[in-house]
């Protein structure tokens, strides 16, 4: 047994290796689902770990995606890992912690998310930090919608309205590219993936998924909106969004002109993850309600000192958009 890179060989036994361990997500094409993860920059498929065996069988996997993020007004490069499986029959002999040692030893900065609680503890003895954690929340915003959705179909692209008007603000649905020009973050007190121009096209231009991209016409502020089906029931979900969380203010309005779109289109439930407890706030004043297990985020053990920050939920700032979650939807 071996563990090591992957390589562009790898890609048709990774394809059959997750079709196998992974048959919550056969609502997907894998051959599509990985392309669009190691299509990110050159050389992507390298950052993810495979485990070999003596005649080339994949026997073991973690899956990272490279990610930038910016802390402390610095832009770091980092990975993000995912989806770490080993087969049954080769757990006793700890094949699973090798490769999850394989980046710690080499010091190298990963985040992820949605720790099970065998990895939590692993996490713990490395002195990782638990810096945050993803809520799920999930509400009825047109209630008129349940009578027709469903057996729907996902909502084509040239059905969201161009425009919404709020109030304060109006945005409009982008369909040109690059879709926003800010390459700082919009938070700079917190750790916030960053969402540049080629994140965005390589996220939501896809053939996974439709995507529907909406920016503020007064600022860099946007979302991101899909449907979603759930046992024949179509549901909008708020996949992605930046805006200032100082205040609620923004990300009412971004809230607001999502639940807007939503009932325009006769969706009866939105979804939305959530990281801060200004998101909270506002997704619970709107009638959302938290469901599920929470989704831990970890990070390295220089997070340590922000303890405070963290139990807060005022430390870290990602969406659905940053895990592999949403796309397996």
């Amino acid at each position: 047994m071996v563990i090591r890179p992957a390589t562009q060989e790898d890609f048709i036994g990774l394809c059959k290796y997750n079709i196998e361990h992974y048959p919550n997500k056969s609502n997907i094409d894998m051959s599509n689902y990985l392309s669009f993860w190691f299509s990110k920059k050159e050389e992507e498929i390298a950052n993810s770990l495979v485990l070999v065996d003596n005649e080339g069988i994949i026997r073991g996997q973690n899956l990272f995606s490279s990610v930038s993020y910016f802390f402390n007004n610095e832009k770091i490069d980092s990975l993000w890992g995912f989806d770490l499986f080993v087969d049954e029959q080769l757990r006793s002999d700890a094949w699973g912690v090798d490769i999850f040692l394989y980046y710690w030893r080499q010091n190298r900065d990963t985040l992820s998310t949605g720790a099970n609680d065998p990895s939590l503890a692993l996490n713990k003895k490395l002195k990782n930090v638990i810096i945050g954690e993803i809520k799920k929340y999930i509400g009825i915003v047109s209630p008129l919608g349940i009578f027709t959705c469903f057996l729907r179909k996902a909502v084509p692209i040239n059905k969201y309205p161009d425009r919404v008007e709020l109030k304060t603000e109006s945005f409009e649905r982008v369909s040109t590219r690059p879709f926003i020009s800010s390459i700082n973050p919009y938070n700079y007190n917190l750790l916030e993936p960053e969402r540049d121009s080629c994140f965005l096209e390589w996220r939501f231009n896809n053939n996974l998924h439709i995507y529907a991209f909406y920016k503020s016409t007064v600022s860099n502020n946007y979302f991101v909106l899909r449907t979603v089906h759930k046992k024949h029931v179509i549901l909008m979900g708020l996949v992605d969004f930046r805006c200032r969380l100082d205040s609620t203010d923004e990300f009412d309005n971004i809230f607001n002109a999502a639940k807007k779109i939503t009932q325009r289109l006769h969706i009866p439930i939105l979804f939305c993850g959530s990281s801060h407890s200004t998101i909270d706030h506002v997704l619970e004043k709107g009638g959302l309600r938290s469901v599920g297990r929470n989704r831990p985020i970890i990070g390295g053990k220089k997070f340590m000192p922000y303890k405070e920050q963290i139990e807060k939920r005022d430390f870290v700032f990602v969406t659905l958009a940053d895990s592999d979650g949403e796309i397996a939807m």
